[in-house]
């Protein structure tokens, strides 16, 4: 080890690379020719958690879904339609927040909702809605005529 040795001063060292806690094996090799300019944001988003063209909630979806359809499981393309999915649908009490957010395939997402509940919750909501709508009108009409 190497060091200074000035009275009265704190003494500066050079450490080691095993000191620092930083391992070569820690960090991901970037694929053969990719780019950042590549145009590839499929690939940069779902690495970096971040890329220019993408919005930030798609990237950091990207991310943590490792560049992965969360239904399907495929590898998401680049010229792939992507849509943002809450895993508990908002309108049978799911909340906007990250962590009940998901990406999708655009033919996944329709999948997945035919599959979940939230269309016939949609449907009773809008018949509910029409319903309260007509009796309100009734109750009005019958107000003028009075």
């Amino acid at each position: 080890m190497f060091a200074t040795s000035h009275e009265g001063l704190k003494p500066f060292s050079l450490t080691t690379h095993s000191e620092i806690g930083s391992s070569s094996c820690s960090y991901v090799k970037v694929q053969g020719d990719k780019s950042p300019y590549d145009g590839n944001l499929i690939y940069w988003s779902s690495r970096l958690g971040e890329h220019p063209e993408m919005p930030k909630r798609k990237a950091l979806l990207l991310k943590k879904q490792k560049g992965k359809c969360a239904w399907c499981g495929l590898h998401f393309l680049n010229n792939d339609v992507l849509e943002v999915d809450h895993i508990i649908p908002r309108i049978i009490g799911g909340k906007n927040e990250y962590i009940n957010l998901q990406i999708l395939h655009k033919h996944c997402h329709d999948e997945k909702t035919t599959s979940d509940d939230s269309l016939k919750s949609r449907k009773t909501m809008r018949e509910k809605t029409t319903s309260d709508d007509s009796l309100k009108s009734r109750k009005t009409m019958r107000l003028h005529i009075e």
